[in-house]
């Protein structure tokens, strides 16, 4: 749901030309470059450019980072999975490429920033979860709670994102014994329809009321992201949000 993120963020940024690097080989990469190019859509002054495949774990990018250099671009937007990310940061590090970099939450984990150390700063991350770096009574209370309940589980988007899954089944839940005095298949699922605006605070606010706007993805209702940036290896919120990933 990020993907049309990071081309906004992108041209919040200044960017007009920008090339995608795109997984090749997987569905969510033909997904993720229809996104991109649905972003460019009602993004003014923007043109996303053809994708430039990169096949998963592909030992040498160089080749791919050069053909998204070549094309009159002056940003990069990448759709791909972390090892394949760190191979394309630390390729455009030792060229000396200076072409601005865009990736979704899931491309560029905190502990990857961590890992490439100088090789990461100034990239921008559209995410739909606030970065663990936030302020955000949420995102501290979510720390919070991994720290006591799951010491050693990673802090990342994905387990933000169980998180919020919990919180919201405990609002759904606490309705449902509200309306129905029971907590069951049944009433979750009658109770789920009639929620809206659910501010869960790491995320946008969530409404089940009606299907997500994401076209071919019904069921995909949070298409709202934050500004992050990469800055002294961290991952920090960049101004205010969310933003539109439309």
């Amino acid at each position: 749901t990020v993907t049309g993120g990071i081309i906004k963020q992108l041209a919040a940024a200044g960017c007009h030309r920008i090339a995608p690097l795109v997984l090749s080989g997987e569905s969510s990469g033909a997904a993720a470059n229809h996104y991109l190019h649905l972003a460019q859509e009602s993004t003014p002054g923007v043109t996303v450019l053809p994708e430039v495949p990169v096949p998963f774990n592909l030992p040498d990018v160089s080749a791919q980072l050069a053909k998204a250099t070549s094309d009159g671009s002056d940003c990069i937007a990448g759709v791909l999975f972390s090892a394949d990310v760190a191979k394309i940061l630390i390729e455009a590090h030792e060229q000396g490429v200076h072409e601005k970099f865009g990736f979704g939450e899931s491309s560029v984990p905190q502990t990857l920033v961590s890992k490439l150390k100088g090789a990461a700063n100034g990239i921008d991350v559209a995410g739909a979860f606030r970065p663990l770096s936030s302020s955000n009574p949420a995102v501290q209370q979510f720390k919070a709670e991994m720290h006591r309940y799951e010491p050693h589980a990673e802090l990342d988007n994905f387990s933000e994102n169980s998180w919020a899954a919990v919180k919201l089944f405990e609002i759904a839940a606490a309705r449902a014994s509200a309306r129905y005095h029971a907590i069951d298949a049944k009433s979750i699922y009658a109770t789920m329809k009639t929620l809206s605006n659910i501010n869960l605070g790491i995320c946008a606010p969530v409404s089940f009321t009606h299907a997500g706007p994401l076209p071919g993805a019904p069921r995909v209702f949070n298409t709202e992201v934050f500004f992050n940036q990469v800055r002294n290896g961290l991952i920090t919120e960049a101004g205010s949000g969310p933003h539109s990933a439309l």
